[in-house]
């Protein structure tokens, strides 16, 4: 399987009595697998319980919100991973069966991923785990090429001032024609997935130990306070209490 990702942050822990989050819409895609303890997610006014055994996989830009018993704290080895927008759909979990070549892995993960002497074997397994997956909970994947072809052209000028009629004229289309494919195919319109995708480099630009003003410059914003503007819209708080608050939490 070719599927590009990057894991912003990792670990294996047993969560802080003061763990939790509230309208959660992270720009990265969280993955767990719950050892034990007693959480709960609440979307769209349904609560869920976080079940010992079981992988789950949250949404990507759609907010929800988090907690436990502090008294029997979630037991987790989680990872936080940026991939393309839409790859999982909904809210998917996957009980792994004991013995089965995810469980192994899943495993073999828990004893490295807070060793960052085995980072390289990491992203091998974290590679192999995504290929494992795909085969249970598949992947949606972009058949248009002329789709492909504009996000990597978005991801390579991340930096610039990108717009529509650019991105219509790149990959050979008509303006009002690429908006609505791009929009069918994507769910958001091309300008709407640019910010999107500015501010996910950003939020990874922050966690690697960028400043605010940094992270702006790298994703094309020469004034750092329309970029605080703009990164709290998604994230719902500023950068800089973002860059706080998301250091190696799950």
């Amino acid at each position: 399987m070719n599927q590009n990702f990057h894991i912003m942050q990792k670990g294996y822990t047993v969560c802080p009595e003061n763990w939790g989050m509230v309208n959660e819409s992270a720009l990265f895609y969280r993955m767990y697998y719950v050892y034990g303890g007693n959480a709960w997610l609440c979307k769209d006014n349904k609560i869920t319980p976080l079940k010992k055994g079981y992988l789950y996989l949250f949404p990507m830009m759609d907010p929800y919100t988090m907690w436990h018993d502090p008294l029997q704290p979630l037991d987790v080895l989680w990872f936080h991973v940026e991939m393309a927008v839409g790859t999982f759909e909904g809210f998917p979990c996957l009980y792994v069966k004991e013995g089965s070549m995810l469980c192994h892995l899943l495993a073999s993960m828990r004893e490295i991923v807070d060793d960052v002497e085995f980072a390289d074997e990491l992203q091998q397994l974290f590679s192999v785990f995504l290929t494992m997956l795909n085969r249970e909970i598949p992947f949606k994947r972009i058949e248009s090429r002329r789709m492909q072809k504009v996000l990597r052209y978005m991801e390579e000028h991340i930096s610039e001032s990108l717009q529509v009629q650019h991105l219509a004229d790149y990959v050979g289309m008509d303006r009002s024609y690429f908006s609505r494919r791009f929009k069918s195919e994507f769910k958001m319109s091309p300008m709407q997935y640019l910010t999107a995708m500015k501010m996910s480099v950003a939020a990874r630009e922050l966690l690697h130990g960028a400043s605010v003003y940094q992270a702006a410059i790298h994703v094309g914003y020469t004034d750092e306070k329309t970029f605080s503007r703009a990164f709290s819209s998604y994230m719902e708080m500023p950068p800089g209490k973002y860059k706080k608050s998301h250091i190696l939490q799950p």
